[in-house]
């Protein structure tokens, strides 16, 4: 892969540049991308209903489960649209082989960093969302690290550190906060549409009505955890929303690691010496 094959432009882009290549990517490749998300979508909403409904299992595992796959579908994507922005079409099948190769250390990596979440977020040092954007401003791009790179195991940490250099630790925090917020916003209102149109077709809701009975009158914590834990279509509907929002995130997020990259080891003035070099070679 060469700089000057890239199909995006080689540049440093704020946040919101970030953002907006993500969503112009996304509209390029919506079914390459949504066939990848589907092969991990649908073994992660079918084996929590499956679990459910014929051994019992308690919902609360929906959320490793739903964790595990959406770290191995994130490291997919990663494999997959990496060779796409060096013009290399993008092939489901090539990139969850490359994941699997590597996907017990990644896996370890990833849970490790999780871990390191939420026991921060549980010792109240910070909110729980500063906590994570804190720890993934670091190891957030593990899955570029490991699948695009093809780091070995023993340098993945000095590559985290070495992309966080140069300031990219700060402009990790601040365009994660960006996206977290843009999150936030985005998957309640996927959720919402997805709940209206199961009202209009079966007058009946499976996410608004169950949560705000949930979060009205006596024992709301109690209520809410039963929600999640003995209520499948709730979960399945959130679940089905997450996957519907995460691909423009993670897109975006690439390109957040494209651009550190681009700082980092100056595509930027290499692509212009190399054709200020043809420049100069053909006026000669």
């Amino acid at each position: 892969m060469k700089i000057e094959d890239c199909i995006i432009a080689i540049e440093r882009r704020t946040a919101g540049g970030c953002l907006e290549l993500g969503i112009a990517f996304l509209r390029r490749f919506a079914w390459p991308v949504t066939r990848l998300t589907l092969w991990y979508a649908v073994p992660s909403c079918l084996i929590v209903w499956y679990l459910h409904f014929f051994f019992f299992f308690s919902l609360f595992w929906a959320i490793p489960l739903f964790a595990t796959f959406q770290a191995l579908w994130s490291a997919a994507l990663v494999a997959a649209i990496g060779p796409q922005v060096f013009g290399v079409p993008m092939s489901p099948g090539k990139a969850t082989r490359a994941v699997l190769r590597r996907s017990i250390l990644y896996l370890f990596l990833t849970g490790f960093f999780r871990l390191l979440q939420l026991l921060l977020s549980m010792a109240m040092l910070f909110p729980g969302l500063i906590a994570n954007v804190l720890i993934e401003s670091w190891s957030g791009h593990l899955a570029e690290v490991m699948f695009l790179e093809n780091t070995s195991a023993n340098r993945v940490t000095s590559r985290l550190s070495w992309l966080c250099g140069g300031g990219g630790y700060g402009r990790n925090f601040g365009r994660l906060m960006m996206l977290w917020s843009f999150a936030l916003v985005l998957i309640p209102a996927v959720m919402v549409t997805l709940d209206g149109l199961m009202w209009l077709l079966t007058s009946n809701t499976v996410w608004i009505g169950p949560l705000i009975d949930a979060l009205s009158g006596l024992d709301q914590e109690q209520k809410f955890w039963s929600l999640i834990s003995d209520e499948p279509g709730f979960l399945l509907m959130t679940q089905v929303s997450l996957w519907l929002s995460m691909p423009v995130l993670r897109i975006a997020w690439f390109v957040c690691y494209l651009d550190q990259r681009i700082r980092n080891e100056c595509w930027d003035l290499d692509l212009q010496f190399r054709m200020e070099a043809i420049r100069l070679e053909h006026a000669a």
